[in-house]
């Protein structure tokens, strides 16, 4: 988690009035921020606002899916698909004072104001990562399933209020699968397609400079997993190129 500099920020008035100061002498009042999954995701793409609180909320979601992982470890094989279980929230009990929730690959059916950060498309649900893949890729024929209608709905429903893809070949991918909406799901395409924004997640910088970390005048590049195109490798290339 990025904290803000001790010497910028303060806290001022009462212990229950949740105001800021910075050092330009300017209030700002703290924003209450729910989030469901304490992981590395999470730390290197939500938790780094500095004038926000984030308090970690349960999900019934997550607690069906940690059922059905513990059935699946009992049977010894999958019994339960626990893959849409661990994309979606819905919050156990209505959170005190929590002005917003910032997800991470998940969509929510409750009331609470949400935004979501995705790094492939939502819903991020097996129906639609499988239609993905094979030789004809396409969100033709998954696009119409129930569970993918009610989470379109969602999305383009008052409580969701930003749709952030971390890269611009997540949000071509979601504006695939809303091109393959039905034509009755105009409304729902427009609203959602006006949410979705790109903004990769801003990084502490971990090395100061190249120099700094030494190994000559070559620089070595480790890219990690299969999906290079889903996971910024083009982005990456691109700004190797314009150095």
């Amino acid at each position: 988690m990025v904290q803000p500099p001790p010497d910028r920020w303060r806290r001022t008035g009462s212990a229950g009035l949740a105001l800021k100061v910075n050092a330009a002498g300017v209030r700002m009042r703290e924003l209450r921020v729910g989030y469901v999954y304490d992981d590395q995701a999470a730390r290197r793409n939500l938790l780094a606002a500095p004038y926000c609180r984030y308090v970690r909320i349960g999900d019934w979601y997550r607690v069906l899916a940690r059922a059905g992982h513990l059935l699946n470890r009992c049977a010894r094989h999958e019994l339960l698909d626990v893959h849409d279980l661990a994309h979606q929230f819905r919050e156990l009990r209505a959170p005190r004072a929590l002005q917003l929730l910032h997800l991470f690959n998940q969509i929510s059916y409750g009331a609470v104001p949400w935004v979501s950060s995705f790094e492939t498309v939502l819903p991020r649900l097996r129906v639609l990562v499988d239609a993905r893949r094979g030789a004809v890729p396409s969100f033709e024929r998954a696009a119409a399933n129930p569970k993918v209608m009610r989470a379109l709905a969602a999305l383009a429903g008052a409580a969701c209020r930003k749709l952030i893809a971390l890269s611009q070949y997540s949000a071509c991918m979601q504006q695939e699968l809303l091109g393959a909406a039905a034509p009755a799901q105009r409304r729902w395409r427009e609203l959602i397609a006006h949410k979705t924004v790109v903004l990769p997640p801003a990084q502490p910088r971990l090395v100061p400079s190249v120099a700094a970390k030494g190994g000559g005048e070559r620089m070595r590049l480790l890219f990690i997993g299969p999906d290079f195109f889903r996971d910024g490798g083009l982005e990456l290339l691109e700004t190797l190129a314009a150095l």
